[in-house]
């Protein structure tokens, strides 16, 4: 009988929940990702956005090393040095005084979503449990995560979702204020909303925001799951707009390619919680922390975070160039290194740029969004647009 294939025995072992590359990688470094034949693929995805120094950058993966031969796992009924010097360089680069671990986007929105009505009902009694959330925005896949997920076709098949949440446009501070009322706990929203499209809200939406909040003794909690530790050009999106959110919640790149996540808050909101009000067994992993102690170190030493805004607008004017040759490409966008162009055939220009050694990722129906890491070098953004240039020519219909 014939050896079953990788992709046979993914088909047959694992939950069927994703489309999987066709190809087996047999190595991945920096930006670059290697297949089992020995072809190398530009990745402009980075594990979308997980991966903001690249694949198996040395300090990370010598942190890792290091810790794991240390001890593993313990649980969190003891202090480790890599959770304790990892919150310390958040809160010292943030608003936060306190941080809760989680191992995911979606758990730290759990978080989050239980720690504000903890403190809204503390502070204002019973009634005050509702959350605010805004259409087309994305928060996790768990319940409480999806139920404040603006997007109906995520409830599709599990409804009923969780109670208490009110869905408004995005950018629109009217909606948000038309939505309040003494039942109003908090309002969870995007600095940019990466999964809805790369929709990026005026500069004035997350200002006024905040002091609609401020003004109705309301939390604001900012997901920064994918726009946080440098990704737009500031340690925190919320940055651009000069404010501070409530609750901040960051996931993604936190772990430099392990899973962890993270609640960031003040004293006072943290203190809604008291010993056996929350818990996680796995949040804060010290193999976990490392990774990320490792990555947020380098990040700040090299001062890539400086670099990250530069390196969006070459992206961008790069991009500008190209549409100068393919006018079906509009709407090009970013906020640092979160860059996005519309473009109506963006499946077949995923698979065409594919085939050609180059890893692109479309969100929605027709929107292609770019993730590079903070170091991509200028050779491989010319190299990526290359590529690019060829794919549009391929797969632009004639009209264009």
């Amino acid at each position: 009988m014939a050896t079953q294939t990788l992709h046979e025995l993914d088909e047959k072992y694992i939950g069927n929940t994703y489309h999987r590359f066709t190809f087996d990688v047999a190595r991945a470094k920096g930006a670059w990702i290697q297949d089992s034949k020995g072809k190398k693929y530009l990745d402009l995805v980075t594990g979308i956005a997980v991966l903001p120094l690249g694949h198996s950058h040395p300090d990370i993966v010598k942190a890792v090393q290091t810790q794991s031969a240390k001890y593993m796992h313990l649980s969190n009924y003891f202090a480790d040095e890599n959770q304790i010097a990892l919150a310390r360089l958040l809160t010292e680069n943030t608003f936060a005084d306190k941080v809760l671990y989680a191992n995911s986007g979606a758990e730290a929105t759990e978080v989050a979503i239980k720690l504000a009505r903890r403190w809204a009902i503390k502070n204002r009694g019973k009634k005050a449990h509702e959350i605010i959330c805004m259409e087309n925005s994305f928060h996790g896949r768990t319940m409480g995560a999806l139920s404040v997920t603006g997007q109906a076709r995520f409830h599709a098949g599990i409804t009923p979702m969780m109670g208490g949440v009110k869905v408004v446009p995005y950018n629109n501070i009217a909606a948000v204020k038309a939505a309040i009322s003494r039942k109003t706990a908090a309002v969870i929203v995007e600095p940019v909303q990466c999964e809805g499209g790369v929709n990026i809200p005026q500069i004035d939406f997350m200002t006024q925001l905040k002091n609609l909040c401020k003004k109705y003794d309301i939390l604001l909690i900012a997901d920064e799951i994918q726009t946080g530790l440098g990704r737009t050009g500031r340690f925190l999106a919320c940055e651009h707009s000069l404010i501070t959110p409530d609750i901040a919640l960051l996931g993604k790149s936190l772990g430099g390619g392990l899973p962890l996540s993270a609640v960031l808050t003040t004293d006072a909101v943290a203190g809604a919680f008291g010993y056996g009000d929350h818990g996680t067994t796995m949040g804060g992993n010290p193999v976990s922390c490392a990774a990320g102690l490792a990555c947020l170190t380098h990040i700040l030493k090299k001062k890539l975070i400086r670099d990250v805004a530069s390196l969006g607008d070459d992206f961008k004017e790069a991009l500008f160039t190209l549409k100068k040759k393919h006018p079906a490409i509009s709407g090009i966008r970013n906020l640092g290194l979160i860059i996005a162009f519309d473009f109506e055939h963006a499946e077949a220009l995923v698979e065409e740029c594919l085939a050609n050694g180059l890893i692109i990722n479309k969100v929605q129906q027709g929107t292609i969004r770019l993730l590079p890491p903070f170091n991509l070098g200028a050779g491989e953004l010319k190299l990526a647009m290359g590529i690019l240039d060829k794919a549009l020519k391929k797969v632009t219909p004639k009209e264009f």
